[in-house]
């Protein structure tokens, strides 16, 4: 079932009240771009078994989820505990707070998403949980940790995987750190790990190229993962290192790239054109991508497929003094992330989410971890190319 990991938080299910919403402003696009947001929008409609104008109907709502998850963060950070969207067996948003006084219905309203949301009490905040969970990272000295952690927001706790309970207690004995009172361990079969190997997606010598940037000075070039080799090369000619960081928030590195034509586009691989490749015209922030949202990516490994947006808060144990910053994307049975596909975009329609960091998984199914674009743009100083 796609949405079983959520169910055990819908005790109760409230009946919405289905509103007219504009379709995303992203299905707008003409050309290549609009052709992008079809083949995101009907691989959702497959995976849901639904009509193509509902879908188009729920990447409206999605989106707006994404600024209520933005506009509560900032309004109500001290009671808000965090919202997720469920897709089955109706679209709903469910919302924690840990104060039930605090009337959230204008913000609700301003999005449009009158009908769709459900509040529910929580015992922790995120601003809570996030300190809880930084504090520990901290606390547990610099370097890679035999642990990756993440905060789960429907399960209102910080969940901590390991690999080994005995290395894992072994490591915090040494270290003298106690693990947080709001956490869990949960014993998984392989812990994340950088998803650089061979080769990426436009054939760069290790990796995939990410999107495409410019520095306030207009020069051009494209983005890959921090943790890659800074020697890349695409198509037999070396793009040169500008800068790079890979440390707690931040997984990325940008190369310029001299003697070629750096346009605004992202490889999917699905659409009719040649190359295939959509158009980017946004980007959205970390704060915007609401928990459960159904997101695309692209690898050289993999290729194009789509996910659920299942954590906001992936601190991945390879990233040294890593905060629990890094988005997660799942999707039942399938293998989103393999070796070569670190760098690589994510993306919802023409909107740039981030880039690829890393995997994790067993039996051959990996979940796929991605660098927030904010943290991306911000951690480089330069902007993505939208046009």
């Amino acid at each position: 079932m796609r949405d079983s990991r959520w169910r055990g938080a819908l005790a109760c299910v409230v009946t919405s009240v289905v509103l007219a919403v504009p379709v995303a402003a992203a299905a707008q696009d003409t050309g290549v771009g609009a052709e992008a947001v079809k083949d995101d929008i009907g691989s959702y409609a497959d995976e849901i078994g639904i009509s193509r104008s509902e879908a188009v109907s729920r990447f409206g709502l999605q989106s707006a989820a994404g600024d209520l998850d933005a506009i509560l963060t900032d309004s109500a950070g001290e009671v808000f505990a965090g919202l997720w969207i469920v897709h089955e067996p109706q679209f709903e948003v469910i919302v924690w707070l840990t104060d039930l006084s605090v009337d959230i219905s204008q913000a609700v309203d301003d999005v449009g998403l009158s009908g769709y949301v459900e509040v529910r009490k929580a015992a922790r905040s995120l601003e809570e949980l996030e300190t809880d969970a930084a504090r520990f990272l901290r606390d547990a000295g610099p370097g890679t940790r035999p642990f990756d952690l993440t905060i789960d927001v429907p399960s209102n706790e910080i969940r901590i995987e390991v690999e080994s309970l005995a290395v894992l207690f072994d490591f915090l004995d040494q270290r003298g750190v106690a693990l947080p009172s709001d956490s869990s361990v949960q014993l998984i079969g392989q812990l994340a790990e950088p998803s650089a190997n061979i080769y990426g997606g436009l054939a760069l010598s290790s990796c995939t190229t990410g999107f495409s940037v410019k520095n306030s000075a207009g020069t051009k070039g494209v983005v890959t993962a921090g943790h890659c080799d800074n020697s890349q090369s695409y198509l037999g000619t070396s793009l040169p290192y500008v800068a790079g960081a890979t440390v707690g928030s931040n997984d990325e590195q940008w190369h310029t790239a001299p003697g070629f034509t750096v346009r605004n586009w992202a490889t999917d691989g699905v659409n009719d054109a040649t190359p295939y490749y959509r158009l980017i015209t946004g980007t959205t922030s970390r704060s915007n991508q609401a928990l459960n949202s159904y997101y695309c990516k692209y690898g050289k490994v993999t290729g194009y497929n789509c996910g659920y947006l299942i954590s906001k808060t992936r601190a991945p144990g390879y990233i040294p003094n890593v905060n629990a910053t890094f988005m997660e994307l799942e999707k039942s049975g399938v293998n989103l992330c393999s070796g070569g596909d670190s760098g690589g975009p994510e993306y919802s329609g023409a909107s740039a989410l981030g880039i690829t960091s890393g995997c994790a998984g067993s039996g051959g199914i990996s979940n796929i971890f991605y660098t927030a674009i904010n943290y991306v743009t911000g951690g480089l100083s330069v902007t993505v190319l939208t046009s």
